[in-house]
């Protein structure tokens, strides 16, 4: 399970294009992520569940995702301002919701640990919401006035 973390990340760049920040966008992508990730997703729950020390297995989850990161997109020993940011994102909008839509305590516990274990790594300052409250926050309307279409 571990060995396929960098494959979280693959593409993400094309996650974060939500076409002017559409709901639908949105929507659709957050779907198929969990199609492509869930799988992987469910494992990382089982493995906390399976284990006596569940911090200590949020822990590893979260830092071999960390490591996978930096494996990935390190250049020059570190990985950019932008890319982290980029990243920072895609946890909020995909990963995170994504573990809290299992409603399952050891998808909070994980999200808790990634959140703590990236910004201290990191060096951000990220949180995250559930994805209804992410999918909400998409503009239906410009300035309060005009109802804008979900194209």
């Amino acid at each position: 399970m571990l060995e396929q973390m960098p494959a979280l990340f693959d593409q993400y760049e094309k996650k974060l294009v939500f076409s002017s920040h559409k709901r639908k966008t949105y929507e659709a992508n957050f779907e198929a992520f969990c199609k492509e990730h869930g799988k992987l997703l469910s494992e990382m729950i089982d493995f906390i569940s399976a284990r006596e020390d569940k911090d200590a297995a949020a822990d590893e989850i979260a830092m071999r995702m960390v490591d996978a990161v930096n494996e990935k997109y390190r250049k020059w020993g570190r990985v950019s301002v932008k890319r982290r940011t980029d990243l920072g994102f895609y946890l909020i909008y995909y990963v995170f919701p994504a573990l809290l839509l299992k409603e399952e305590p050891e998808g909070k516990l994980l999200a808790d640990h990634i959140r703590d274990i990236w910004n201290r790594e990191m060096k951000e300052k990220i949180s995250y919401a559930d994805y209804e409250t992410i999918r909400a926050s998409f503009q239906d309307k410009l300035l309060g006035i005009i109802t804008l279409k979900d194209d």
